[in-house]
């Protein structure tokens, strides 16, 4: 699987994780106003939403996968290899038993949390 560019990875989750819609504002750069995301109870959320650059809408995304019945189980770095890489795995439980897991490993803790969760809703929605 290609690693998404920043802003289809953002889009994915936005759209995917967190269950939000983009309203997308024509010649925004003129009118004033930008695009932004809604979700599903009418809160909108600014259209520079960043959780691959941001750590408190990384958060974000930790606590949606967890809302979809994923958890965290590790997040750690960066390793003191010559990468110097963040892993983050993400798993679902289905009672006691874990049916579904993901791993990824990036240069920033918030690139590798959702580069994880990406590859773990994709992965499920394939199921």
């Amino acid at each position: 699987m290609a690693e998404p560019t920043d802003e289809e990875l953002t889009r994915f989750l936005a759209e995917k994780v967190m269950g939000w819609t983009l309203v997308e504002i024509p010649d925004w750069e003129h009118s004033g106003h930008s695009p932004y995301w809604i979700d599903g109870d009418g809160n909108t959320y600014s259209g520079s939403w960043s959780p691959v650059t941001d750590a408190n809408d990384t958060l974000m995304v930790i606590e949606a996968a967890r809302n979809k019945g994923w958890q965290v189980e590790t997040v750690v770095g960066p390793y003191d290899d010559e990468d110097n890489r963040w892993v983050a795995e993400l798993v679902r439980y289905r009672g006691y038993k874990a049916d579904g897991f993901a791993s990824e490993s990036a240069d920033t803790f918030q690139r590798t949390v959702c580069l994880t969760a990406y590859k773990a809703i994709k992965e499920a929605d394939n199921d």
